[in-house]
Formats: C-alpha cells, structure tokens, sequence
C-alpha cells in the first residue's frame, strides 16, 4: 500500500510501476498482466469480474496472474474489511499477483506492506521550483508554504504559476485553491 498526503505522488509513483510491468510483461510474456485502475471502478462485484473487464483480449488472469494498481482507494466510501476480503479472493483466483493500492492514511490492511512516500527535502523542492521557474526564489517563501512545496504537485504548480503568471501564494489554502 503506497500512502501520501495530497500531492505527495502516488498516482505517479503507480504510474511509474505500471509502465515498467508493461516493460516487464513484453520482454517476458509469462509475467503477470499489468492493470492500472481507479478504486472506484472496483466498487461493485467480484474483482475478477472487473479484471477480466479491464484486461478483455490480453490473456487469462487466472493463469498469467495480475500486476494490480488501484489509485484513489481514499476517495471512494469502500469498506476496509470487504476489500480485503475481495483482494484475498482475487489473489486466491490469480495465482503469481500482485497488488498495490495507493491511499491517504487509513486503516492497514491485514497482511499487507505499508509504503509512505515521503515528503521532499527543502533541497527537492528548491530544486524543483529552480528547474521551471530559475526567477524564482525558493529560500524566500513564506514558512506557510514549505509543508506544501514538501509535495510534488504543489512544488510544480507553484513554479508553473510563478513562471507563467508571476503568482506568489501567500497561504497553502491559496495554491491548493489555485488547482480547482
């Protein structure tokens, strides 16, 4: 389970996992078939139903087994206890797979590793602003926004509007506003 605040990358971070299980899977037909989805295409039914859905025409994944990313699992009302019931299911189904779910904080699941992203270092997040916007000064924000610029999204955004609009925040609630 990959967990992060908001911004933090998981979505990336499983982005990055599933092209490199595609990049696996074609050098070696016999891995298990990658899928990447969203927690709440997963809300109803048996997941091998929504599996076999998902990966229509690119084998069996009760022989090839699956390399399983499911993002947002925060963001939908799922129960806990009945995920894992029907991840032990699935995986009992589809011998050889693997999942990996990314959330915010929240319950663990049994039997399941726990793998926070951590936050950026100030040399990250400087040198991020730094490679989009090099006017702009990092070491002179304001305390408010360091926790936010220690996530990704947020270290990008605010270089992206400081370059293109010349945008200073003054508040984290003024960057986050800034993505809607």
């Amino acid at each position: 389970i990959v967990t992060g605040e908001f911004g933090a990358g998981k979505t990336t971070e499983l982005e990055r996992l599933h092209v490199t299980a595609i990049d696996k899977l074609l050098e070696d037909p016999n891995r298990p078939i990658p899928i990447f989805m969203q927690a709440s295409d997963l809300t109803n039914g048996p997941l091998l139903g929504a599996v076999r859905d998902e990966i229509a025409g690119l084998g069996d994944p009760t022989r090839a087994g699956v390399f399983l990313l499911v993002d947002g699992v925060n963001e939908i009302d799922l129960d806990v206890a009945s995920l894992e019931d029907r991840l032990a299911t699935l995986l009992a189904q589809c011998p050889g797979s693997i999942v990996v779910l990314a959330t915010r904080q929240q319950e663990e699941l049994r039997g399941y590793t726990t793998v926070p992203l951590p936050p950026l270092t100030e040399d990250e997040f400087e040198s991020i602003i730094a490679a989009i916007c090099p006017e702009a000064q990092a070491r002179a924000l304001r305390p408010e926004l360091e926790d936010a610029l220690k996530r990704p999204l947020f270290a990008i955004h605010y270089a992206v509007l400081r370059r293109e609009r010349n945008w200073n925040a003054l508040h984290e609630a003024e960057l986050v506003n800034s993505l809607a």
